[in-house]
């Protein structure tokens, strides 16, 4: 599926399914792609050539084998679940969403801007995730890291989560 422009997957007064085992590539777009009010599951490719694509509401579902590719920006600012292995570029968590983790494993390289990782999550060695400073970071659960968090700001470790640093912090 190609987004050609500055365009939107959207719901239509009811929610439906947009399914993903292929690629869904935005090509075209100077500016701002978004996926919202729809189940969007996510199974195979998220190509950003340039601009950038905003999953920003629905139920949102990245499963194992995702893969974030491209030269474009990817930004997560609804809820979301991420399931399995999870391969980033240029992708960005943020909106003060909830990011819960099905054992998901984040490869590459990514940017948490605010919101809380929940549930189980792992980075992988030769992955960084850069926290930037100016909003909340909070991990509602288990976080294993053996790659590189670069933390510019605050991590806020809510009741019972933990951060097990394997690499560096």
């Amino acid at each position: 599926y190609d987004l050609q422009g500055d365009r939107a997957i959207t719901n239509n007064e009811s929610s439906g399914t947009f399914s993903n085992y292929g690629t869904l590539r935005t090509s075209s777009a100077n500016g701002s792609a978004t996926v919202s009010g729809v189940t969007f599951d996510n199974n195979g490719e998220i190509n950003v050539q340039s601009g950038a694509v905003n999953f920003a509401s629905g139920t949102l579902l990245f499963n194992d084998g995702t893969r974030f590719t491209g030269g474009g920006q990817v930004a997560v600012t609804g809820n979301a679940t991420f399931a399995g292995s999870i391969t980033a570029n240029h992708l960005t968590l943020g909106n003060s969403a909830r990011f819960t983790g099905n054992n998901a494993t984040l490869h590459g390289n990514a940017h948490w801007a605010s919101g809380t990782l929940a549930r189980n999550w792992s980075i992988a060695k030769g992955t960084t995730v850069t926290l930037p400073s100016g909003n909340a970071k909070n991990l509602d659960g288990m976080l294993i890291n053996q790659g590189t968090i670069a933390a510019h700001d605050t991590l806020q470790l809510g009741f019972g989560s933990s951060l097990d640093n394997q690499s560096t912090y």
